[in-house]
């Protein structure tokens, strides 16, 4: 393995920057931890059921009809 030396003044920069970095990833995960805060959607409440005006065998009557 090789031994590379660099100016003080890098050394410092690579420090700054690494320390910017991890202060970034810690708000990243503070944020990752946090509870949703928005009420979501509930999507599967309504799978599969639909509120209908009239009778079903009659829309779908209609709906055929429309091709002819």
């Amino acid at each position: 393995m090789e031994t590379i030396t660099i100016p003080l003044s890098e050394y410092v920069e690579l420090l700054e920057l690494y320390r910017k970095i991890t202060l970034k990833l810690e708000k990243i995960e503070e944020y990752r931890k946090q509870p949703a805060k928005t009420k979501k959607f509930d999507a599967w409440k309504y799978c599969g059921t639909i509120k209908l005006t009239e009778d079903p065998l009659t829309i779908q009557k209609r709906l055929r009809d429309e091709w002819e």
